[in-house]
């Protein structure tokens, strides 16, 4: 096998040095960025403010969605948020995205935009095509992400997808002609059965049918509409302004060592604040959530792990999915076994870091084997110059593993750091959108005195707080929406009620009023985002306890986190570190006074199940 490629200018990589070139002058946006952000209530809507976009200036767009426009309002501080004043007719969405997607003007990136015409991706993978100057094209195949492909449905799959690249892009089977990167509907296909067990086809597409040589780099965008298009404004409008390097592994010995992310941090230290967590407790549970809690806060992230497509074995223990912890828009580059095997699951680590907030991931679908990662230092190095994520982390033909292989990049394929590029202006010159509706901070006193009115001027006044100019002592609107009977407002209200009262409480650290504003929504109206902060909140409560070695507020914790989690090997393990530090303080008695009382309120048999292994380690432990 070859040896691997530690620095960018290993002669390996000249075809990556040449092809890189023109992409850097083809990436760089000549748009101007108006200085706003614009809400819009639905996927049609969306496709008319799209056709806003011009040559010269565009802006964000985002379908209403509370978490993920607070979190992209959080990062990109606009000087204006407003609201599109029209309401579009329900029409054809394959009509009406290829539509907004493909401008009158020049296509300009090396690449092309592929989806079926019925992709719940459309309006992201559309406001991609646009942002980029690419075409957005579409493809008939009926298997979806569920289906492994056969090598005869593979080889019909590809060869429909190269079909599509040629009819739009003749110049597209070399590395720097005009089809450089292929941007992938989250619906389509996601693996096939090679020699080698489950293949990624992310890392099958782009390459020559001959000997597999690589021609183009892929990238996937998940989600429905709403997740899609935050996905999509992340990668155009936003890049990180801070980095951690989280290191698991042992730095002393091979070949964890040849792994370590020291000098990955050093080059990413030349142009972003780069925090290392390493060692003990660094790269340890604690650790982890010192880092992570109450919500993750580095817009670029490089971890290395080991595990499952659950979990993830840190320094002197292991940690769930369910510690991924909600996050500010962020790119995650993760060195670990079998992460992105079901991203569409937010019960498995690639899916829940997507679910929190990433809008970039890139990690493996099956076993990788650890020299299949190229070295962190080299992917630095190479991000640093310019090279979009989905070329610095994939491997060439002639580079360990660099047939097609196991791994994949979740996000926009031409994705970069802002550190080589040109920072896009912002302007106020809002031209024609000058006109559309504003949202400002109004005094609460203006407003009618009735639970509708207040929600309005609750969920203006949580956006206009966003702006750049607004001020930074803020009164907190919490208040308000305790103050709101459910009962006096609509359905679609409550909706918002429910997720802006959780989002607003979690932010400002009310972890008790999280708690129970969670336990007041009606179950049939909590949605994923909803359990996913209850779950958060208390599993903040929780590894503070533990951190501090309180062990009766962590077992209070525990019993709620056994309550609310749905998977049963997180509540074996949560059950396991509470046992650890029952142990370490002394607190034997009490913690199994604890679990013989939250016994007969198991709801589940996988709850007794893991009670009554942790009573059986007590009993045998007091022997």
């Amino acid at each position: 096998m070859a040896t691997p490629v530690q620095s960018s200018f290993d002669p390996r990589l000249a075809p990556l040095r040449v092809a890189s070139e023109p992409w850097k002058a083809g990436l760089e946006s000549q748009r101007t960025v108006l200085d706003q952000v614009c809400l819009v209530p639905d996927e049609a809507t969306f496709y008319e403010a799209l056709q806003s976009w011009t040559d010269s200036h565009y802006f964000p767009i985002l379908i209403d969605d509370v978490n993920y426009t607070l979190k992209f309002l959080q990062a990109f501080r606009p000087a204006r948020i407003v609201r599109f004043p029209r309401r579009a007719a329900v029409a054809d969405r394959w009509q009406s995205a290829e539509k907004a997607a493909n401008s009158p003007g020049k296509f300009t990136a090396p690449g092309l935009v592929i989806a079926r015409k019925d992709s719940p991706t459309l309006p992201g993978l559309a406001a991609l095509a646009r942002g980029h100057s690419q075409r957005l094209a579409s493809i008939t195949t009926e298997k979806d992400f569920t289906h492994t492909l056969s090598p005869d449905e593979l080889l019909v799959f590809l060869n429909e997808v190269d079909a599509k690249v040629k009819q739009f892009l003749p110049r597209y089977d070399q590395l720097g002609d005009s089809c450089d990167f292929l941007t992938l509907a989250g619906d389509l296909p996601y693996r096939y059965q090679g020699a080698k067990g489950p293949m990624a086809i992310d890392d099958k597409v782009g390459r020559a049918r001959t000997d597999d040589e690589r021609w183009a780099f892929s990238g996937r965008i998940m989600g429905d509409a709403r997740q899609s298009v935050y996905i999509a404004m992340c990668s155009l409008f936003l890049r990180p302004s801070n980095a951690l390097a989280f290191n698991s592994y042992p730095d002393e010995s091979l070949p964890w060592s040849a792994y370590s992310l020291q000098p990955a941090a050093n080059h990413l230290r030349l142009t972003l604040p780069t925090k290392q967590q390493v060692g003990s407790p660094g790269g340890s549970i604690q650790g982890w959530h010192s880092a992570f809690d109450p919500e993750n806060r580095f817009g670029l992230i490089f971890i290395n792990t080991k595990g499952s497509p659950r979990i993830f074995d840190l320094l002197g223990g292991s940690a769930h999915a369910y510690d991924v912890m909600p996050s500010v828009p962020t790119a995650v580059c993760i060195i670990h076994s079998f992460s992105a095997a079901e991203p569409w699951n937010t019960e498995t680590i690639a899916g829940r870091w997507l679910a929190q907030g990433a809008f970039l991931y890139h990690g493996s679908m099956d076993e990788p084997f650890l020299n299949s990662f190229r070295f962190p230092a080299l992917t630095a190095e190479l991000l640093q110059s310019g090279i979009p994520f989905s070329a610095a982390l994939r491997p060439l033909r002639n580079e360990p593993f660099g047939e097609p292989w196991k791994l994949v990049l979740l996000g926009d394929p031409l994705y970069t750091l802002q550190s080589s590029l040109r920072a896009p202006s912002r302007s106020t010159d809002f031209g024609a959108t000058a006109s559309w509706v504003k949202y400002q901070r109004t005094p609460l006193d203006r407003v009618a005195d009735n639970d509708s009115a207040k929600l309005g001027w609750a969920l203006a006044t949580t956006l206009a707080n966003f702006a750049s100019d607004a001020p930074k002592s803020q009164d907190s609107i919490l208040p308000t929406l305790l103050a709101i009977k459910r009962a006096n407002l609509a359905p679609a209200a409550r909706a918002v009620l429910n997720s802006l009262l959780l989002e607003v409480a979690y932010r400002e650290q009310k972890l008790s009023q999280v708690k129970l504003s969670y336990v007041g929504i009606p179950a049939n109206e909590r949605t994923p985002a909803h359990d996913r902060l209850a779950l958060a909140a208390h599993l903040v409560s929780y590894s503070r306890a533990y951190a501090e070695q309180r062990f009766d507020a962590a077992a209070s914790a525990w019993g709620d986190l056994v309550r609310i989690g749905k998977d049963a090997e997180f509540k074996r393990m949560i059950t396991q570190r509470t046992g650890n530090l029952a142990d370490a303080t002394k607190s034997i008695v009490t913690w199994t006074s604890t679990l013989k009382r939250a016994r007969p309120a198991a709801r589940d048999i996988e709850t007794v199940s893991v009670i009554d292994a942790e009573l059986d380690r007590l009993a045998q432990q007091a022997r």
